[in-house]
């Protein structure tokens, strides 16, 4: 009888029935609090909801009763790579790995690993090797895929993604993972087509519904270059990514002191100066104002979340108070009317950036900021000013914003 509820509960984790499995698990542990199949489905489905806790919890439950038993080594491990945890998850990946070496899973998992940490070259042994042990595995075959075009052997990439597709045509992760080459290769239109099947056998797939939203924005050819300029950056580590961010910087600030100190120089210098800033302001930007013409399209703006959709919203309001205000400023030439401009402009960065920290602690430095802004605009015109006290303490908040923006990314990255 037990054998067979155990068959049962695989079939239900299979079909992503998970409340039907929970109620299973539990008949299960009532009978036998100790059964270890039953916790490791449980654990699974903690996961999958993202209730990282009561997951690591119930796998080192698991790792109590059975320490001989691989699995709960590598389960903690995955739960340890959604928390970002990567070094303690690699302590238990080597542990599973001591005790049962030709577990295919084990290989993925730890693939998954080197992937999130851009050690690709090692990911892809590591899925390699999981590929030897079980060869037709759809999960590890678009893993290698994803490691290939991050190593830039595009072409084997796509030879492992239509393998994988010829094994299992109806896997959504797999349509979705072909949808993610094409977009990276620079097929938009092709990998629309991906990403709708995808979503035919599985509407509420994230994945998939996340590559349609930046397929369908890849129309714009502006939107386009800056897909993949972040396909670029998404394969460095974080590392050069802040070297590339402060060099960045210390380039622009260099030309900035040539152009005041050397005016034989300007002509040449002041067309960088203007096309940097251009490019470092639309990175931030540029993805929030695509996602305001998404929200024309009526399949678009479905895929996209409440805080897309609201950063779009206060993107696209600050913008119109910059094009307005520019507009207003060249009929007046009112000092207060250009503030209103400049407080447009430099709102738009915050906007866009708001939601990036899971903690919310950019939506509160945004809000003091719009506080502020606001009051110094006020001031502005009460006293028919460019600025006063609290405009300059907003524009060095605006200026730190772009440093403190990237350190909390890069952080919880």
């Amino acid at each position: 009888m037990e054998d067979q509820r155990h068959d049962r509960l695989i079939i239900l984790m299979k079909q992503d029935r998970n409340e039907d499995a929970l109620k299973l698990i539990q008949e299960l542990l009532s009978d036998d609090p100790h059964d270890v199949v039953a916790l490791a489905q449980r654990a699974g489905i903690e996961a999958d909801k993202e209730q990282f806790e009561k997951a690591l919890e119930t796998s080192d439950e698991i790792i109590g009763i059975t320490p001989e038993w691989a699995y709960p080594y590598t389960l903690k491990a995955r739960i340890l790579i959604s928390l970002k945890n990567l070094k303690l998850a690699e302590i238990f990946l080597k542990q599973s790995i001591a005790i049962d070496p030709e577990d295919s899973n084990t290989w993925n998992v730890y693939a998954w690993l080197k992937h999130d940490n851009y050690k690709f070259q090692d990911a892809l042994e590591m899925i390699d090797r999981s590929l030897e042990l079980e060869p037709d595995d759809t999960d590890s075959l678009n893993l290698r895929s994803m490691i290939l075009m991050k190593l830039k052997k595009k072409d084997e990439a796509f030879k492992t993604i239509e393998g994988s597709l010829n094994e299992n045509p109806n896997n959504e992760f797999t349509h979705a993972t072909y949808g993610w080459t094409l977009l990276e290769a620079g097929d938009h239109k092709k990998s629309l087509e991906h990403f709708r099947e995808s979503l035919r056998i599985n509407p509420n797939f994230e994945y998939a519904q996340n590559g349609m939203a930046q397929a369908l924005k890849a129309r714009y050819a502006v939107f386009r270059w800056f897909l993949q300029y972040s396909f670029w950056l998404g394969k460095l580590p974080k590392q050069s990514r802040i070297i590339f961010i402060i060099g960045f910087v210390i380039v622009m600030r260099t030309l900035r002191t040539l152009s005041r100190t050397n005016e034989d120089l300007q002509p040449l210098i002041i067309p960088i100066i203007v096309i940097g800033a251009l490019f470092g302001f639309s990175t931030w930007v540029i993805d929030p104002l695509s996602n305001l013409f998404l929200r024309l399209n009526p399949y678009g703006r479905h895929l996209l979340s409440k805080k897309e959709t609201l950063s779009s919203t206060f993107v696209g309001i600050s913008f119109s108070l910059f094009i307005l205000g520019i507009i207003a400023f060249l009929f007046t030439s009112s000092l207060p009317v250009l503030s209103l401009a400049i407080f447009g402009l430099t709102m738009t960065i915050p906007s866009s950036a708001m939601f990036a920290d899971s903690k919310n602690r950019l939506v509160y430095y945004t809000a003091v900021m719009a506080i502020l802004g606001i009051m110094a605009i006020a001031i502005n015109f009460m006293e028919n000013t460019l600025l006063n006290g609290v405009s300059t303490v907003y524009l060095i908040l605006f200026i730190l914003f772009q440093f403190v923006a990237n350190f909390f990314v890069l952080k919880e990255e």
